[in-house]
C-alpha cells in the first residue's frame, strides 16, 4: 500500500464550483485555475461559433416548390 495523499488542487473556497469540477474531473489534464478558465472560454467561443453557423445555414434551403426535380410534368392530370 502506498501512503500517498490524494491530489490537491490549488483551489480555495472562493473558486467557482464549475472550475473546481473541471479541475477534479479533467483527469489531470487541467492543472490549475488559469488553465480551467481558458478551457471554459474556448468552450464558450466554440458554442457561439457553432450556434451562428447553424443559425445562418438553416435559412439557405430553397422554399418548397422551387425544386425542379419535384415538379409535375404539364401533361399529367391531378385528381
Amino acid at each position: 500500500m502506498s501512503n500517498e495523499e490524494p491530489r490537491r488542487f490549488d483551489v480555495s473556497d472562493e473558486t467557482p464550483k464549475l472550475i473546481r469540477w473541471l479541475l477534479m474531473y479533467s483527469g489531470g489534464l487541467i492543472k490549475n485555475k488559469k488553465q480551467a478558465i481558458y478551457v471554459l472560454w474556448v468552450l464558450v467561443v466554440a458554442g457561439f461559433v457553432f450556434s451562428f453557423y447553424f443559425i445562418y445555414t438553416m435559412g439557405e434551403e430553397p422554399p418548397i416548390g422551387d425544386d425542379p426535380s419535384i415538379l409535375i410534368p404539364p401533361n399529367e392530370l391531378l385528381l
